[in-house]
Parts: C-alpha cells; structure tokens; sequence
C-alpha cells in the first residue's frame, strides 16, 4: 500500500508531550506530583521517633544569651554590680558560714552563679553541651571583666565582699616577691587543686549549682589579685594579661568543661534529657587534659612568669 500514513497518531502524541511539558493552569499555585510525570525536588520529612533528641535545622545559627549584650549587661555585670555594692554585713551581721567565709560572702556567690545557672540548665536540658560550654567560657570572660574593675576602683570594699581576697593576696604577693609559698611549690598546689577538682565535680553532679558556687569564689578572689597587680603596675596593659595566669586561664576552661558534662549526667540520669555519649565523652576526655596542661605549665613556668610579673608591680 502506498500513500501518506495517517497523521493521527502523530498529532495525538504532540499534544500528549505538550500536555506534560506544562501543568494545567489552575487557581492558586501548582504544586508537582507524580502523577504529573515530575519528581518532588524538596525531601519528605518524616517524624523522629518519640524520644529522639531534636537537632536544630540546617542553617539557623546558634543564638547565644551571653553573646548578647543584654545577656552581658542583665545576667553577669548587673548580679556583679549589685552584690558589690550591697551592706552585707547591716544585711546579715557578721555570722560565719564554715569558718571564714561570712553569710553575706555567700550569699553574694550565689547570686552571682544563679543566672549562669539557668542558661547552662536549659541548654543542656535540651542536649546542647557545647552550646552550654560556650555560653559559660562568655559568662566567665563578662564577670571577671566587671569584678576586676570594681576591684581595681574599690579595692577595700572588694577586700570586704570577696571570700579569701585578702588572704589570697597575701599569700600570692609573698610568691611574688621572694617566690616561696603555695603558688611556687608543687607539693602544696596540687594537692589543693585536686581538691578543688573533686569538689568542683561533685557539686556539678548534684543539680550544679554547688559548682558554679565555686566557682564564682575562685573566680573572684583571683579577680582581686590581679586587680591589685595592676594597682601596682606601671604598665597596667601589660600586666593584666600576665596576673590572669595562663594556665590559670586553662584550668578555668578545663573547669567549665569537666563540670557542665558532670552536670549534663545528672540531668541524663534524673530527667532523662537528651543525650549524646559521644559529645559527653569528647568533653570530658578535653577537660581532663585541659586540667592536666593547668599542671603541667604552672610546673613549668610558674617561676619564670613570677619574675616577670615581680618587676612588673614593682615588688
């Protein structure tokens, strides 16, 4: 047979690709399926399983409170400033809490540990340990900053507010000038570190706050020695950064980490939060060495920075 072949099928065919080249023109936007003959270019979410920790979406960048300046100026140098400046003793009298530390010394840590507390507890109650680590190494960076101003203005009032100020400063200012004492003798300071740690560590187990407690009290009284340092420098600049040890600096990080994860267990084993073993190993294993290089640079270089620092005050 010869002849054209029918242009039906043809036709038929074209008008079936243009058909789903386009989508059919409806009110309201078109959304692809596959029944359109296309594949859905955005993923299928599907729901975590109950109990699954949630991890934050892709893209949104950690807000942290004490990265804030409100978070600064509200939750670290306002509970500073107050506890500074508050009588204490017309508040509570001269009444001694474990020897010589006073009700109103007290009292002062505590209220100054309380707003650190309550950003670290809702970071880790959502599984964030680092979040939380971080947002304490920026409490600790905001507070020193206010307590040693305060301290370098008022020293006799910082003397007053502060547990031990006076009498770590007689002891630190004795090392400095002839290089005896606690701080250049290994066989007393790391006894009393290890003490300070253990410490440290069962207070973060049991709710926390005992450790944070803790540590605004060593914080503070290495706050007043330093500030008095830069009372008797000529170079104030230079010797700041000097006074804050740099393994002092380490231990304080080593500190933070060691006590937010020991903090993060007891909410995992009491609360059942949201837990990541690996994350929580990976914190302690860095803040025992952390701890360990404290040690090892004090040993190291404790007499070295001492003379340096000695010249600097003038001692």
């Amino acid at each position: 047979m010869t002849g054209n072949p029918p242009n039906d099928r043809w036709e038929d065919k074209e008008n079936r690709t243009d058909e789903s080249a386009a989508p059919p023109e409806q009110s309201g936007s078109w959304v692809p399926s596959l029944d359109d003959g296309h594949r859905a270019t955005e993923p299928v979410r599907q729901p975590a399983p109950a109990g699954a920790p949630c991890e934050e979406a892709q893209g949104e960048g950690t807000t942290f409170v004490f990265g804030e300046m409100w978070g600064a100026v509200f939750l670290a140098w306002l509970p500073v400033m107050v506890v500074f400046f508050l009588p204490w003793s017309t508040l509570f009298g001269d009444g001694r809490f474990l020897g010589s530390m006073t009700f109103g010394q007290l009292i002062a840590a505590v209220v100054i540990a309380v707003p650190p507390w309550v950003v670290l507890l809702t970071r880790l109650l959502k599984g964030r340990l680092w979040d939380g680590i971080l947002e304490m190494f920026l409490w600790a960076i905001w507070e020193c900053m206010a307590m040693i101003m305060l301290c370098y203005l008022y020293p006799d009032r910082a003397g007053a507010v502060i547990w031990h100020a006076s009498d770590y400063w007689s002891d630190m200012s004795g090392w400095l000038r002839t290089g005896s004492g606690v701080e250049g003798t290994p066989a007393q300071w790391l006894p009393l570190h290890g003490t300070h740690l253990a410490m440290l560590i069962v207070g973060a187990f049991f709710g926390g706050l005992p450790a944070l407690v803790m540590g605004v009290l060593q914080l503070n009284y290495m706050n007043y020695y330093v500030a008095r340092c830069l009372l008797l420098s000529d170079e104030p600049l230079l010797t700041l950064p000097l006074a804050w040890h740099f393994w002092s600096v380490i231990r304080v990080a080593g500190y933070i980490v060691l006590a937010s994860a020991m903090f993060q267990l007891f909410l995992r084993l009491v609360f059942r939060a949201p837990w990541r073993t690996k994350v929580f190993v990976n914190a302690l294993l860095i803040g025992i060495i952390l701890v360990l290089a404290d040690a090892l640079f004090k040993w190291l270089y404790a007499e070295d920075l001492r003379r340096v620092l000695s010249a600097l005050c003038g001692f």
